[in-house]
């Protein structure tokens, strides 16, 4: 396997990442009541610890993609 297609990979895996974290995001900000109302028929979570477990995965995911498939991207595109 040639290190350019490793290289590829890393940054596609990255792009789909951020993809999703942005439509989780804009989801989040701008159909609220509608995702806690269909999340809320299968657990029964108050709204603000439903905001709060939200914005800490986001970040949590976000820091996860940094770490493990921008960080390699990046340090790659610095080498090669």
């Amino acid at each position: 396997m040639d290190i350019s297609i490793v290289v590829k990979v890393f940054g596609w895996i990255t792009a789909i990442n951020y993809g999703i974290l942005t439509i989780w995001f804009l989801t989040f900000v701008f159909a609220k009541n509608w995702y806690y109302q269909l999340t809320s028929n299968w657990f029964s979570i108050p709204k603000d610890k439903f905001d709060m477990i939200h914005y800490t995965l986001m970040g949590i995911f976000e820091l996860l993609v940094f770490i493990l498939f921008l960080a390699p991207y990046l340090a790659f595109k610095i080498v090669l």
